[in-house]
């Protein structure tokens, strides 16, 4: 997964790019990753670890790593993680090339 994300700047990087557009593909794809994580680990979480994170509704820094902890207790978690930003990455690689970033 590491390689597929050092390509995959690299290619930004290499890319005719301005710099304003180059920063605004690097955002957008921490974005999308941070985004595809979230999902996964709420399916290892049950309402009651939910409910019991947020006061008033609330989260915490330590309610919200106290859930992603809960989340990832086993490997299960980790392995769907990896397999969904692998996924995302593929996607943007993918999305590149069609516009002519390779």
């Amino acid at each position: 997964m590491d390689e597929k994300l050092e390509t995959i700047l690299a290619k930004i990087d290499a890319s005719q790019l301005s710099d304003e557009d180059k920063e605004a593909m690097y955002d957008l794809i921490a974005f999308g990753l941070q985004t595809t994580v979230w999902p996964v680990l709420m399916k290892y979480l049950t309402k009651e670890d939910i409910d019991a994170a947020s006061k008033d509704g609330k989260l915490t820094v330590e309610s919200y790593t106290g859930l992603i902890k809960k989340a990832v207790e086993g490997t299960e978690a980790l392995d769907d993680v990896e397999k969904a930003m692998d996924q995302m990455l593929v996607s943007i690689n993918a999305e590149l090339a069609k516009s002519g970033i390779k």
